[in-house]
């Protein structure tokens, strides 16, 4: 980088707007404004490393996992946005959204397994009514239920009416609410 060095030392004759003072002035004006103009330019821009992951994902404030956008998309061009908490590992499997006391509306958990095979999942310890919904591994639409909590044990299984790589859980009156059934597709944002 180079350096600019500054003489306040006055130029010799007469200045524009009378005095000598009023040179200096103007040439601590000059020396100023190209200093500006040599900082600005010698400044270094940080790198910007983009997230691996898309904006749309955060973490779920009680279970911590992470949230993603996804979207259930109708044949008749209907869609619906549900903010979903990512199920994709098999302790995240077991907690499902035990304990929990509410599930507002537009949230839900996406469990992502890794093969496509029948699924079934039961309320125990689960406090809120719930609608499950199956979908294969291209996102199609299997089957969906309403699953009201447990309260005798052994809990009722709701199992999937064929192989699903997907089971999203929402709020209960979800299915009956949007219409959902065959012909929804599951999708999910990258």
């Amino acid at each position: 980088m180079r350096m600019f060095s500054f003489s306040s030392a006055p130029t010799p004759g007469p200045s524009p707007t009378g005095g000598e003072g009023a040179h200096i002035l103007l040439s601590n004006s000059v020396f100023f404004a190209a200093l500006s103009l040599c900082v600005a330019g010698c400044q270094f821009s940080p790198t910007v490393v983009p997230d691996s992951e898309p904006e749309t994902v955060t973490a779920h404030p009680l279970s911590g996992l992470k949230r993603r956008q996804i979207s259930l998309e109708g044949n008749s061009g209907n869609s619906i946005k549900i903010l979903a908490e990512i199920a994709d590992e098999p302790e995240a499997h077991a907690r499902g959204l035990m304990l929990r006391e509410a599930l507002p509306e537009g949230e839900g958990m996406l469990f992502i397994f890794s093969d496509e095979s029948p699924r079934s999942f039961w309320m125990k310890n689960t406090l809120i009514p719930l609608d499950i919904l199956f979908f294969d591994a291209a996102g199609g639409w299997v089957s969906g239920v309403t699953m009201p909590p447990c309260e005798v044990d052994p809990c009722r299984g709701y199992p999937s009416q064929n192989p699903a790589k997907y089971a999203l859980e929402i709020p209960a009156g979800s299915i009956e609410k949007w219409g959902l059934d065959e012909g929804w597709k599951l999708e999910i944002s990258n």
